[in-house]
């Protein structure tokens, strides 16, 4: 299974919602209001990017009215956002910038502190996953992922489908538009040894669901391996999500 790399330029998900001002009931009532929108904003952009589904003009719509919820002083930040991913939302086969990413990874950072939703922390090492349990909740969680690995890493997450019964060394046998009749991609990341990035992981509907590394064994700095890819040294991790 060749993977398509799924670059997470979810820029225009990556709306700093800071808290408004108030008293602190009506903080609160704001910063939840906030919260709710940016998660809005960010699945409709993985949707997108992810799986096809949706419109640049729905996401730019799930954009806008995260802008409309957020503390006025980002308003501008938030409105440049739009304009830097505005490219890829129109044409989500293209690259997002640098900075659209690093502002991503600050904005879901900014969820699990200050939104109601799950955090987690994944190492990544040479080859394996650390700090997935075998079982997490369901809604929208917020993962920290580290590589203190010596190679490249990444972290592409997804649910098998219901009637998938096969394993992912299976799949991995199978060509890739059969794969994805099988399995729902939910976000991807990477990171260089030592390095690290924050992703968002909305595991809305229970079942089983795995992380693979598909970089191949012997990728360091900015050279490419020519080794088998990392899964097949056994850099996967299933786990289950509860109802």
């Amino acid at each position: 299974m060749t993977k398509n790399r799924y670059l997470l330029t979810a820029g225009a998900a990556s709306l700093l919602l800071f808290g408004a001002c108030g008293s602190d009931d009506d903080a609160g009532a704001d910063n939840a209001a906030a919260c709710d929108a940016w998660i809005a904003a960010d699945d409709a952009v993985i949707s997108l990017l992810f799986t096809g589904q949706g419109d640049a003009e729905s996401v730019t719509a799930a954009i806008d009215a995260a802008i409309e919820a957020a503390d006025p002083e980002i308003e501008q930040t938030l409105i440049d956002l739009k304009a830097a991913s505005a490219e890829q939302i129109q044409n989500p086969e293209s690259e997002g910038s640098d900075e659209t990413l690093e502002l991503y990874g600050d904005t879901i950072a900014w969820a699990g502190d200050n939104c109601d939703v799950e955090t987690l922390d994944v190492t990544a090492v040479d080859y394996g996953f650390e700090g997935v349990p075998d079982e997490l909740p369901n809604g929208y969680h917020v993962v920290t992922f580290s590589n203190e690995g010596q190679e490249q890493h990444e972290m592409f997450a997804l649910r098998f489908n219901d009637d998938t019964t096969e394993s992912l060394e299976e799949l991995s046998e199978l060509p890739d538009e059969e794969v994805f009749t099988k399995i729902s991609p939910v976000n991807a990341t990477w990171a260089p040894p030592g390095g690290s990035d924050t992703v968002s992981w909305n595991l809305a509907e229970p079942g089983r669901y795995a992380i693979v590394c598909f970089i191949p064994v012997g990728s360091v700095g900015e050279s490419e391996g020519d080794g088998p890819p990392h899964f097949a040294e056994g850099m996967v991790r299933e786990f289950t999500v509860a109802s």
